[in-house]
């Protein structure tokens, strides 16, 4: 089974999303995975959804970003929370770019009975489980590794100076500035007197 067949029996367990789709018809979205330079096109028709690696014609939306960041939004999705601002960038024509978000904030997937169906309801819980569990380590893990990095860098390997060298630097900075300026002025000065 094609990876398009699968997206489509899948959305069609959710009556909402085969008719905002439908809504999408002629048009092509493009995803764009930076960091490992990865495109995925999707054209929508009266079928369903057909996935290629190249379209022929210009996308009429392009939604791009890292790996990560489409992570952050569909982990954004599931908690109902909001996505950081510029975490994935959206160009093309504002009403596509509009009808896909309505799509995505509407999907109402039941991915753990969708799951039961192939493997069975307890087996499903368990994966479920073992994501939701997955997906809340790696939360805790990028929060620590985010308020880690900072510190390791500044007090461990010295690659960042501290907010406090930083002002310090600037403000000796300045001053040896100031001091320049006075001597160019004085230089100045006694260049005026020895002439005349």
């Amino acid at each position: 089974m094609s990876l398009s067949r699968a997206i489509m029996q899948v959305l069609r367990t959710d009556s909402l999303a085969t008719a905002r789709l439908q809504a999408l018809a002629g048009r092509v979205i493009g995803i764009r995975i930076t960091g490992i330079e990865t495109a995925i096109f999707a054209a929508v028709d009266e079928d369903g959804l057909l996935l290629a690696r190249e379209t022929l014609r210009e996308p009429d939306v392009v939604l791009c970003g890292r790996l990560a960041d489409f992570a952050a939004f569909a982990q954004a999705r599931q908690a109902s929370e909001a996505l950081p601002a510029g975490a994935l960038k959206i160009q093309g024509d504002l009403a596509t770019a509009q009808a896909v978000q309505r799509l995505l904030d509407e999907l109402n997937l039941d991915w753990e009975a969708l799951l039961a169906e192939r493997v069975g309801e307890v087996a499903a819980r368990q994966i479920g489980r073992g994501v939701r569990g997955g997906m809340s380590w790696l939360q805790q893990a990028t929060e620590a590794l985010r308020a880690d990095i900072p510190a390791w860098l500044q007090d461990e390997r010295r690659l960042v100076p501290a907010a406090d060298e930083v002002e310090t630097l600037a403000r000796e900075s300045m001053s040896l500035a100031s001091d320049v300026d006075r001597l160019a002025a004085r230089i100045a000065r006694l260049r005026t007197r020895g002439a005349t």
